[in-house]
């Protein structure tokens, strides 16, 4: 599971151009955060948890993705072609 705080990945969300989550609703935040308590109970049973907010975390969360990355790749190199 990736934790983050749910100002934050708004934050990161508008910071990227897409405000499709903020349009037109002025309780876009109570909104996730609603979402995120709602998801509590699923989140908690993650064998693993990254802390986007921790900095040792974001670390290993940019290696995953760079793991997962790569890992993609090879999956697409050995997809049969028709």
């Amino acid at each position: 599971m990736i934790k983050a705080m749910p100002a934050r990945t708004l934050s990161r969300v508008m910071e990227q151009g897409d405000f499709r989550p903020m349009a037109q609703n002025r309780e876009a935040m109570s909104d996730l955060v609603s979402i995120l308590e709602a998801r509590r109970d699923d989140y908690g049973r993650a064998e693993a948890m990254l802390d986007t907010f921790r900095p040792d975390d974001r670390a290993e969360l940019r290696r995953a993705a760079r793991f997962g990355g790569a890992l993609s790749r090879r999956a697409a190199k050995l997809r049969p072609t028709r």
